[in-house]
């Protein structure tokens, strides 16, 4: 007899506590997915599932994941031991359930968590296959670990501006540029009209910073999700003409110190075949944390 069942239910207000409580001790990797849960998720754009695993024989429910599905086919996520329930039919019915008419864009998460949902969504929906997967290290911010001649500040003379909305049209060469570099897959075009709408929402709730020289912005970093204990930093790019000067690592070092200062710990993802960057971060003082995954669909 299946002693396990499985139930995909609404996230509301009266189970998100119960969601953050589950997903806050792994926090470093689900670090957007909690940032969207804090807010009013009655006014944004994603719909919240909580799985709940029911035990037939005495009840008990216990949570097993959160997953985030945005209109457009982005899935967000987070599981406890991913590899059992990819074993599992009743999740694997459950799950079909939850997909059956949506559309599929991308999945981005943990690795694990990742491969559970791309496994499952292969064996349910007749080998659909994701058409590209990019691989990640999420890395923790720890400067503990440098060497001393490493956490002595050098010191530059680079104008450093903390941006904000006004700044849309001086940062927007850069973002268009990390989009269509870092962030486009294969096959899509660049779309200026959602470029700035997102720069422009960045602006407006997260922490961006960038340096200025000859008037003109050459490099920027920042945050693209602030969680509870944790800050997600992202969109690192510096114009072609100025990388090699160590830009990124003034900026990353500023962004980390006021995000100590607040109480947080800093944590990034970057490519696992972006030796440069993976450098440039060490000698900050990030450290590998765990695996991460993005893959993107054509449903």
């Amino acid at each position: 007899m299946n002693l396990q069942q499985f139930e995909f239910q609404p996230l509301t207000s009266q189970n998100r506590n119960d969601a953050l409580d589950f997903l806050i001790p792994n926090e470093e990797s689900c670090v957007t997915l909690i940032s969207r849960i804090v807010t009013d998720v009655s006014q944004n754009p994603f719909f919240y599932y909580i799985l709940f695993e029911k035990n037939s024989v005495n009840n008990e429910k216990k949570i097993r994941g959160v997953i985030m599905i945005s209109k457009g086919g982005l899935i967000q996520h987070h599981f406890e031991n991913p590899q059992e329930l990819e074993n599992s039919n009743e999740f694997q019915k459950q799950l079909k359930k939850l997909l059956a008419g949506k559309k599929l864009y991308c999945i981005m998460g943990d690795k694990n968590g990742s491969s559970l949902l791309i496994n499952s969504i292969c064996k349910i929906f007749n080998e659909k296959l994701p058409y590209e997967n990019r691989e990640y290290l999420l890395l923790k911010y720890h400067p503990e670990n440098l060497p001393d001649f490493l956490i002595e500040e050098k010191p530059h003379s680079h104008e450093i501006v903390k941006c904000n909305p006004s700044n849309l049209e001086d940062l927007f060469e850069l973002q268009k540029n990390y989009d269509i570099v870092e962030v486009l897959p294969p096959g899509k075009e660049f779309n200026e009209v959602n470029c700035k709408t997102l720069l422009q929402k960045n602006l407006e709730t997260q922490m961006i910073y960038a340096v200025k020289i000859e008037n003109k912005f050459v490099a920027k970093a920042g945050s693209n999700a602030i969680g509870k204990n944790f800050i997600q930093l992202g969109g690192v790019f510096t114009d072609e003409k100025f990388r090699g000067q160590g830009l990124a690592q003034i900026l990353i070092k500023e962004l980390c110190k006021t995000i100590r200062n607040m109480n947080k710990e800093p944590v990034l993802f970057v490519q696992v075949k972006n030796e440069s960057a993976k450098r440039a971060y060490r000698k900050v003082g990030f450290v590998y944390q765990s695996d991460y995954t993005i893959c993107y669909y054509n449903w």
